[in-house]
């Protein structure tokens, strides 16, 4: 395993991201079909959202929509799906979310839940690396992965747009930890439970 706990939370409080739940369902399109209306979670998400071992939803949000839907009647097709692909169908209509970082695209596009999770995002770095960086910002000279669709706060975020980084984007976690393994790049942003797993 790799040593992740390199730069620490405090000095890093734009690096948190707050993660919420997603239901569009009075705007999905399956509302009113006989069909439950499908909820994608992200399947690499340990442990908020992945694929069990027999290839079904697990973790803290399809646990939370299934509770939400057992309260409220409602019935649900719970799935999991990269999650480049699960944005995809939120934004064609396809299906609703669950969990997805709350961001200035999520606000303006999306009906949002209030946060239920905050997550701490830690920087990966092979053992061997003489990366020494206690801020953010000292992170611009190298290469990271990020992974797509999160918010990294404002720094990072910001850096998306003006090019003025060396991002490498990912659709997961685990893709970003490979890339840094297969040293295509210095630096992983990755959530502390995904560093662990």
């Amino acid at each position: 395993m790799l040593p992740w706990g390199l730069l620490p939370h405090q000095s890093m409080p734009l690096l948190r991201m707050v993660v919420v739940m997603v239901l569009t369902l009075l705007v999905h399109p399956a509302a009113g079909s006989a069909a439950p209306p499908v909820v994608l979670c992200n399947d690499e998400h340990f442990p908020l959202s992945y694929r069990d071992d027999a290839g079904r939803p697990a973790g803290l949000y399809p646990e939370i929509l299934h509770e939400a839907a057992r309260r409220s009647g409602v019935q649900l097709d719970i799935r999991v799906a990269p999650w480049t692909r699960a944005l995809r169908a939120l934004e064609t209509g396809e299906a609703a979310l669950g969990g997805v970082f709350f961001t200035t695209r999520a606000r303006g596009q999306w009906r949002v839940s209030l946060p239920l999770h905050l997550a701490r995002i830690v920087a990966v770095l092979p053992q061997e690396s003489s990366i020494a960086a206690t801020r953010v910002a000292e992170l611009r000279p190298y290469r990271i992965c990020i992974v797509e669709g999160w918010s990294y706060g404002p720094p990072l975020d910001g850096a998306q747009m003006d090019g003025g980084w060396n991002l490498d984007p990912a659709p997961s976690e685990a893709l970003c930890l490979r890339k840094l393994e297969a040293g295509r790049v210095q630096v992983a942003l990755v959530g502390e439970a995904g560093a662990l797993r």
